[in-house]
Order: structure tokens, then C-alpha cells, then sequence
């Protein structure tokens, strides 16, 4: 599902304002610097190694023999010109990692947190833990035919309103920490019961969800050193919490699970108010209505649907031209269409102001011979703000109901 995302020139203020005194610090900034070269996947930005990288030539190898990729699939990735420190960055880091560090091909790009007590005795992170020596080989993963989840997986957050910070977090540790974005400094920080799985920001920035592997989740203060969060969800997915969004106003919380199914909460209490059943598989997206009263849905079983979010009545199910390939939604700006976007790019408008919905193509643009169709999903998400003016659109007759 969409998500609201960081322009580029704020990506490129945190960059120069982040501390880079150690070497925790300076692989957090390569790691930001990295996703805004190369937009890559979080299970991807997890399991690279250093050999997966091309400094020189300008891109990445995201071999599904050692990387995280969708779809067990093997592909190219060039850097963007995203202009700025970015790129600097992270040949510095490159270049630390090698000289300073003695890293190797098979070592991870961006290495777990080892963490100990400190000389005040305080539980604290300490330094880079090296994974490389214990690990398989590129061979061994290719005899194994199967990608291996390296143990650094690394996930960040970045607010999108009110104080503008960062939540970073290792599964190794269960440790999330918040910075602030404009001055680098750490604002606050928090261990979860279980394996962090998602993290999503309150719209006020203030607060922050954490939904773990054991299907648990929690809101939890964005500021001091809490021991306790601000709310704990009232029960939980049988699944490990696999993504979350907020309602607009911060009143709701919807959590998808590989079990299956979304859950709505009340962020007030943690009181669960509405599941949503009807997908076959794992969800992959949630989100909220601009005016926060309807869900939108997306599973691995290449749909997405739409909810009423006090009842949890299912209003309507969209699917992509194809019986095959990934499909992800989100709300236009005023609420009153659905857009879809499939695996093979094709963009498709949904009314669903009326009753009953009237689940025609709205719209229809010429598409030439490339199509100036959208060449990268995440970019398509990102250009979306209501309208979709210049975007290739096909129709592919009458979607199903």
C-alpha cells in the first residue's frame, strides 16, 4: 500500500545533519544514503553483502542466490542520480568497511548491532557485529537453492509530519531507536517483547506502532527511554504483524498478519474493533480513507479490498488484468477512487463513491510503443497525489466484481 515518503531534499538534510562520530553512526547514514540511491527492498538492503555492490560501475547485484529479493528473482540495480552526499557516502562506508573493518565479499553491507554493557553498565549498543565468518557462502546458498535472511536485517522509518525523526531497529536485538532527523540526536529508544517486524509512525510523529513476530504489537513514545509503551493492542494476529497504518487522525490502527487477515484497533486503548476476513494469503499492504472510515487491503493472493472500517464489512474486491504477479491499492486524495497497480505496471482507477460501486476504468491514456509506463512500482506510489496526469493506463475490459 502507498505510504507517505520523505522528498528528496529532506533525505539529503538528514544525510548532513546525522552524526557519524562511530561506526554505528556512520552505517545508519550509509544505510539511509543507500535505500535513496537505490530504492532497494528492506529484506534486500538486509541480506546484501559487499560483493553485491559495483562502486565503481554504479550498481548492485541483487543475486537471489544471497539477496532477500521479490520473488526469488536476480536483477540489476543502478543508482539514481539523486544528486547531494548520497553517493559519497556511501563509497566512504564501502571503502571503511574494507579498510578499517577488514570486511570481505561474503560480509554483510550493513552489519547487526552487538550490543553489551557499557563502562557505566548500562545495556548499550557497542559496535558491528561480523557475520561474515559464519555464514554461507554464495555457493553453499546456491546448492542450497534457497535466500538466507541475513541476521543484520536493518528496518527504518522516517516521519512524514509534526517533528521530523528517524525509528531504526535490528531484528537481532529488538532495540528501536529515535532520532531526530534534524539534529542527528538520539531522542529516545525501546525494546520490544518479540522480534520487530513493522514500524509506522503516528501521523503527529509523536508516537510510533511496533508489530512483532508474534503477531503482538504496541504504540510506544517517540521521546526518553520508555520501559513501558503507551498502549499495548489487545490481543493479536496469529501471525507475525507484517504491516500497519494509521488512520489520518491517529484514532485507528490497521494491522495486516500472514495470517491472513487486517485488524482494526482503537489507538486509544488497544481495543480491537473490526477484523477483516476474506484474503487467502498473507497481506502485504493496509491502508486507511483520507476521511479514515474505509480500509484498503492487499495479499499475496493478487487483490485488494476494500472495507468498511467500523464494521468490517467487505465493500468490494479489485483485481489486477492477470491471474498472476503482485497488486497493491491506495485511496486518491479526495477518497472517492481506488487505485490499483499491478506487477506489470498497468495503473487502474476504481469508483467507489457510488453505491453500488461502479468498478469501471475511469480513465484510459494512449500507451506508445514503451508505454511510458511506470518502469518501478515504488515511483509510481510515490507520484501519486490525487491524479495520475501523464501515466500510462490500460483497460482490459470489465474488472471483476
Amino acid at each position: 500500500m502507498a505510504k507517505p515518503v520523505p522528498t528528496l531534499a529532506q533525505v539529503h538534510h538528514v544525510l548532513a545533519t546525522m552524526p557519524v562520530a562511530t561506526a554505528l553512526e556512520r552505517r545508519d547514514r550509509a544505510l539511509i544514503a543507500f535505500a535513496a540511491l537505490t530504492v532497494a527492498r528492506v529484506g534486500a538492503l538486509a541480506s546484501l553483502r559487499l560483493g553485491n555492490v559495483n562502486a565503481e560501475e554504479g550498481f548492485v547485484d541483487q543475486d537471489a542466490r544471497n539477496v532477500d529479493t521479490k520473488f526469488g528473482k536476480s536483477f540489476l540495480t543502478w543508482f539514481m542520480p539523486v544528486g547531494g552526499e548520497a553517493l559519497d557516502i556511501v563509497h566512504a562506508w564501502l571503502e571503511e568497511l574494507r579498510r578499517d573493518h577488514l570486511w570481505g565479499p561474503a560480509d554483510p553491507l550493513f552489519p547487526a548491532t552487538r550490543m553489551g554493557l557499557n563502562d557505566a553498565g548500562s545495556f548499550a549498543p557497542l559496535g558491528l557485529v561480523r557475520e561474515g565468518d559464519t555464514r554461507a557462502t554464495s555457493i553453499e546458498l546456491a546448492q542450497a537453492q534457497k535466500p538466507v535472511l541475513a541476521e543484520s536485517d536493518v528496518m527504518l522509518r522516517l516521519s512524514t509530519a509534526g517533528p521530523l525523526r528517524i525509528a531504526l531497529t535490528t531484528h537481532s536485538n529488538r532495540l528501536t531507536v529515535i532520532y531526530d532527523a534534524a539534529t542527528g540526536a538520539a531522542k529516545g529508544s525501546f525494546v520490544s517483547p518479540a522480534t520487530v517486524q513493522t514500524l509506522e509512525f503516528a501521523p503527529d510523529g509523536n508516537s510510533i506502532f511496533v508489530g512483532t513476530e508474534n503477531g503482538g504489537g504496541a504504540i510506544w513514545n517517540t521521546t526518553g527511554n520508555s520501559r513501558k509503551p503507551l498502549v499495548t493492542l489487545d490481543g493479536a494476529h496469529e501471525n507475525g504483524i507484517a504491516v500497519a497504518h494509521f488512520s489520518p487522525d491517529g484514532g485507528w490502527l490497521v494491522t495486516g498478519s500472514s495470517d491472513a487477515t487486517a485488524r482494526v484497533w482503537s489507538t486509544a486503548d488497544g481495543q480491537l474493533t473490526s477484523t477483516l476476513k476474506g484474503h487467502q494469503a498473507s497481506l502485504t499492504g493496509v491502508t486507511f480513507s483520507p476521511d479514515g472510515l474505509q480500509v484498503l487491503t492487499s495479499a499475496e493472493d493478487r487483490s485488494v479490498k476494500l472495507w468498511d472500517r467500523e464494521t468490517g464489512r467487505h465493500l468490494m474486491t479489485m483485481r489486477g488484468p492477470t491471474d498472476s504477479g503482485e497488486i497493491t491499492g491506495w485511496f486518491s486524495a479526495d477518497g472517492s477512487q481506488a487505485i490499483t497497480l499491478s506487477d506489470d505496471t498497468t495503473l487502474r482507477r476504481w469508483n467507489i463513491a457510488t453505491r453500488p460501486f461502479d468498478a469501471t476504468l475511469l480513465k484510459r491514456q494512449a500507451c506508445g510503443t514503451d508505454g511510458g509506463r511506470i518502469s518501478d512500482r515504488d515511483r509510481a506510489r510515490t507520484k501519486f497525489q490525487g491524479e495520475l496526469a501523464g501515466l500510462c493506463v490500460e483497460d482490459y475490459g470489465e474488472p471483476p466484481q
